[in-house]
């Protein structure tokens, strides 16, 4: 795929989310800034100290000195060091101090740092003073401790030490006096050296220890007092805001990118045609202040032109189909979902097709919504029971009845009749039960009950039918229908669902004859995470394509008597007749195709309506719903090929 198209298509995904990108940026913005405003900050206090400990010496300083810091790192977050801080520190518990409290060690030179977070200045500034002074007190006391045990140890070896040195001293002096045996006596004298250099080494640490004792006041020196080192939670609002913009900008960007990727459901006529198995028959536009509920269209007004037109581009389209797909006489219209708008696009489809001149029959099956009445805007007065009797007595009176009793049911608009077999009382066991008075009703009006043909009374009949998830009714009636047409709602329905609604609907003789989407909106799009368009699908568009062929290597020719032919109701001028005649003549593609009848049915007669409006013949309140017809005849087969 090239770069430029995806990029392009990115720019367009990113445009069309652009509003929900600008608000949730501003929200994600908006609670920044006012987290970074009003969010309550907490203050950070340092105290640096510096121990000098008492076994310093020249060779052995450092290791001493590292050694010592390392301990008053590990004491200062003791509990007696914190408990003992807690006692200058009002409503201040020992975990709470314990939290706020940390420690650590900033050179090899003895120094030890000591912080304290608080959420006021002066709160920060006291824990570390009160921790600080709680650490220099408890060390000094125990440095103390230890010292004055090991003066008093020192002191009784001293007392001990002394008295043998006596002892030495008083042998070695008689014996001097009494001189009894030189070697004895050197004996007795090497004896009192050693108690005198014992003693004089006991003294000699007594005093070290003493002086130490009197330094006590020096292990620790506060080198820099507490003070404010830091804010923490605390942020520059624009800077933050700044930070957050660009991140969540950015994260929108690739969630909505991702969600576009994700999002394959069926939106355009072009996701039928590459990601399913069918064909697009056409697609509606959602008209926003069209009102809700069962109502006919009024397309007098100004904003329902685009729906009126894309009802005459899908009936064009439905007779591209029709005659591909071999003319099919009965069409059932179905959906996967409640709420597709099956009856409106039903009841619509029959009117613009009536209008071009076919004769329809509107068949409403539904049993809980049945809404085509309220639709056409006719009462309904027969009930269910009625209307299988009435099935019934067509099927066993001559042909002239069905005629009259076909008259019941027009409606206001030329060459359409609507006929209800459900209603809200019906069980749906009880109308397939009657599906083959059904289907011989319909063969008789197409002409194709009796023994030898007859003129058709009706050209079509559609089929308004319940989703097909609703129970048995929609697929008793595929036993009847030619063909179906699947109406789905725009980017709400799935590629594998439609798929599987075409097998099933293949699998009941009814095929799917095309995919009418609804409720299209102006945002949505073709899917374009695709790089080929379904194997399947091509066969199908190809096949289609070569029905459309043979149809145009077959030129319909008029003659004056076919033009004379006319279907029930629907009345044709002759000038305008011969107006539309000689503009066929002189350029054929100005008259677009309509539903034609089975080439078996003598003298039928086929109906267009005209790109060309008779401004002076119609009333303003009818511009937009008038449509001339211009008759086309098929080729005529012989009777017998039917048999």
């Amino acid at each position: 795929m090239p770069i430029h198209l995806t990029l392009r298509h990115f720019a367009q995904v990113i445009q069309r989310k652009s509003i929900y990108v600008l608000l949730l940026l501003t929200l994600c913005t908006g609670i920044t800034y006012a987290l970074c405003l009003y969010l309550p900050s907490s203050y950070q206090a340092t105290v640096l100290t510096e121990i000098h400990p008492f076994s310093q010496t020249a060779k052995g300083s450092g290791i001493d000195t590292q050694k010592e810091v390392t301990n008053a790192v590990i004491l200062s977050r003791t509990s007696p060091v914190i408990q003992l801080a807690c006692q200058h520190l009002r409503g201040m518990t020992v975990a709470q101090l314990t939290t706020a409290i940390s420690s650590e060690m900033v050179t090899t030179a003895g120094l030890i740092a000591i912080h304290a977070n608080a959420a006021t200045q002066a709160l920060a500034l006291s824990e570390a003073n009160a921790v600080t002074n709680a650490l220099i007190s408890f060390e000094t006391a125990r440095e103390n401790a230890r010292l004055q045990a090991q003066l008093n140890q020192i002191a009784q070896q001293i007392t001990s030490t002394h008295q043998a040195l006596d002892n030495a001293q008083g042998q070695l002096t008689t014996m001097q006096l009494n001189p009894i045996n030189a070697k004895n006596l050197s004996k007795q004298q090497a004896l009192r050296d050693g108690d005198q250099t014992t003693y004089n080494q006991l003294l000699t640490n007594q005093g070290e220890l003493q002086i130490q004792k009197s330094q006590l006041a020096t292990l620790f020196t506060i080198v820099q007092a507490a003070n404010i080192t830091a804010r923490l939670n605390s942020y520059d609002p624009l800077s933050s805001s700044a930070l957050v913009a660009g991140i969540s900008l950015g994260g929108l960007v690739i969630l909505f990118l991702l969600l576009d990727w994700l999002d394959s459901d069926i939106s355009t006529n072009d996701d039928v045609q590459q990601q399913t198995t069918l064909a697009p028959l056409g697609q509606l536009p959602f008209i926003r202040n069209f009102r809700r509920g069962a109502q006919l269209l009024d397309f007098s007004q100004p904003q329902m032109d685009p729906l009126r037109e894309a009802f005459l581009l899908l009936k064009n389209a439905l007779v591209l189909q029709v005659q591909a797909e071999g003319q099919p006489r009965i069409l059932l219209c179905t959906s996967l979902r409640k709420g597709s708008g099956t009856s409106t696009v039903a009841a619509q489809l029959a009117i613009v097709l009536a209008q071009s001149g076919t004769r329809v029959l509107l068949i409403d099956s539904h049993t809980r919504r049945a809404m085509l009445h309220q639709i056409i805007q006719m009462p309904r007065t027969s009930s269910i029971s009625a209307s299988f009797y009435e099935i019934e007595q067509s099927t066993q009176q001559p042909e002239s009845y069905l005629a009259n009793w076909l008259a019941q049911h027009k409606t206001f608009v030329p060459n359409l009749w609507l006929f209800s077999i459900g209603s809200a009382g019906t069980v749906p066991g009880e109308l397939v039960s009657h599906i083959p008075e059904i289907a011989q009703l319909q063969d008789q009006l197409l002409g194709l009950g009796a023994t030898q043909p007859t003129r058709p009374i009706i050209d079509l009949i559609i089929l308004d039918t319940p989703p097909m998830h609703e129970g048995s009714i929609t697929q008793a009636l595929t036993l009847i229908a030619d063909a179906s047409l699947l109406v789905i709602t725009a980017a709400q329905e799935s590629p594998e669902a439609v798929n599987r609604a075409g097998v099933t609907l293949q699998r009941l003789k009814a095929p799917v004859l095309g995919v009418i989407i609804n409720k299209c909106r102006p945002r949505h799009r073709p899917y374009f995470y695709i790089g080929r368009y379904n194997h399947s699908h091509q066969a199908t568009r190809q096949r289609s394509t070569q029905g459309k062929t043979d149809k145009a290597q077959k030129p319909t020719e008029l003659t004056a008597a076919q033009m004379q032919t006319e279907l029930p109701e629907t009345p044709l001028p002759q000038s305008l007749n011969a107006q539309l005649l000689q503009r066929q003549q002189t350029n054929s593609q100005m008259i677009q195709p309509r539903l034609s009848l089975p080439t078996s049915l003598t003298g039928a007669t086929l109906h267009t309506p005209s790109l060309i409006k008779n401004k002076n013949t119609r009333n303003e309140a009818d511009i937009d719903t008038e449509y001339h017809t211009t008759p086309i005849t098929t080729p005529i087969q012989n009777r017998e090929q039917l048999t």
